[in-house]
């Protein structure tokens, strides 16, 4: 099927614009963790059937300070020749030693990541097998505070985040976020 070109209006609400209200728990799924990653509708906008994962294996949370959690996509190449890069820059209060194993031991891990919006629990699903999200940054520092500021970025995305309407299969989670 092909894109038809349609009338985009406003959103509906009264403040559709207001910065902020991503929730503070990224969910990260390890690429290697994923049987089947479904496909995205016939507009390449939404994926509707869940992420089939391997026997045994959960997506898990990765707690954020929610005010520093910025989802971008930014278009880039020339002419005929265009693709998206998208990033999640965050921040994460502590130097536990579960944080530290995390990022000791994650360095070239491919991810997908879905981040959901507050007040509608929307969901993104950033990362495709072709191109999926990457450690790019990691600083962490004392200066300003005992946290760390990092950067989860694919490159070269032929498509913005999908929305997510399938499920999530989070680890210790019982009541299906």
């Amino acid at each position: 099927m092909t894109y038809t070109l349609v009338n985009i209006t406003k959103p509906a609400g009264g403040n559709p614009g207001a910065k902020g209200g991503i929730n503070s728990e990224i969910i990260i799924i390890d690429k290697n963790d994923v049987l089947t990653y479904p496909e995205r509708d016939a507009n390449n906008t939404t994926i509707a059937t869940d992420l089939a994962l391997k026997a045994g294996k959960k997506m898990h949370i990765l707690e954020a300070t929610a005010s520093t959690i910025d989802f971008k996509h930014e278009l880039t190449g020339e002419d005929d020749a265009r693709s998206w890069d998208i990033s999640l820059e965050l921040s994460r209060p502590g130097q536990e030693t579960a944080w530290e194993e995390f990022l000791n031991n994650n360095i070239n891990t491919d991810f997908y990541i879905i981040n959901r919006m507050c007040a509608t629990n929307d969901k993104k699903l950033a990362g495709t097998p072709c191109a999926p999200m990457k450690l790019d940054q990691a600083s962490s520092g004392f200066k300003e505070g005992n946290k760390t500021m990092l950067v989860f970025k694919a490159i070269n995305c032929p498509f913005r985040a999908a929305i997510y309407t399938g499920a999530l299969d989070i680890e210790g989670d019982s009541a299906g976020l």
